[in-house]
């Protein structure tokens, strides 16, 4: 076997094993957008249900994109009547930490969080930003201030 085919055949190896998960990663996000009223957010409950082919689950999480905010915000639904509010923003240098079910990861530089917003991981040192959550029958609303 000569290197070039080696190298090769290890590039594709890699890529195969890797890209399911990438992509499974990526699916498992959904994006609500949010306009800011009164200094807060609306969002539907029914943002958390999920339907595919018949099959209904509730989702751990939403991320909320609002025009004119420079990160998003990751809703945790921690029960059936509690959510957690979390700023995106990586507290160790900016950078916009990825949330998935149960932890964000800042992609930067390793720093992890639990849905709380609390480090679990360094370099970061500080709790990520969370906000005041209500809620109602039918929505949630996000306190920005």
């Amino acid at each position: 076997m000569n290197r070039m085919y080696f190298l090769k055949l290890c590039g594709y190896t890699c890529l195969g094993a890797t890209f399911p998960v990438v992509l499974s990663g990526c699916a498992s996000i959904h994006y609500v957008e949010a306009y800011l009223f009164d200094n807060r957010l609306q969002i539907n409950k029914k943002e958390f249900i999920a339907v595919k082919k018949d099959k209904t689950t509730i989702r751990p999480f939403i991320v909320i994109s609002v025009s004119g905010l420079e990160f998003p915000i990751a809703l945790y639904r921690a029960s059936d009547t509690q959510y957690v509010a979390l700023w995106t923003e990586c507290t160790h240098q900016n950078c916009e930490v990825n949330p998935r079910s149960g932890i964000l990861v800042c992609p930067c530089h390793g720093s992890e969080y639990d849905i709380s917003g609390i480090v679990l991981n360094g370099p970061a040192e500080n709790n990520l930003k969370s906000f005041n959550v209500t809620t109602d029958h039918e929505n949630i609303y996000v306190h920005l201030s």
